[in-house]
């Protein structure tokens, strides 16, 4: 078992081989911004933050709230896939 820490608060425990680990991770919604700007440069200089900025927010899987309404703007993302699923889980609540 191979254990990987994206975030402080986010510890993701993978098995098995290299090929199956890569599958056991889902593409995030952060990912799917990045790769509609066409990488994580492009996005960084649209925000206005650094490619440090948007690689971290690739490993911890999600992006501040105070960004995922812009992207949602730019790239047609939804913010609730780009925000942290905690705090998206309390928004909707009801």
């Amino acid at each position: 078992m191979i254990l990987t820490s994206a975030c402080a608060d986010q510890m993701v425990a993978l098995q098995g081989s290299p090929q199956q680990m890569l599958e056991q991770q889902q593409m995030t919604g952060i990912d799917k911004a990045v790769a509609a700007a066409g990488g994580a440069r492009q996005l960084a200089q649209q925000l206005g933050v650094t490619r440090q900025a948007v690689q971290k927010w690739q490993q911890c899987g999600w992006v501040p709230t105070s960004r995922a309404l812009e992207i949602e703007q730019l790239h047609g993302m939804s913010r609730w896939a780009l925000i942290k699923p905690a705090i998206a889980a309390i928004l909707s609540a009801d």
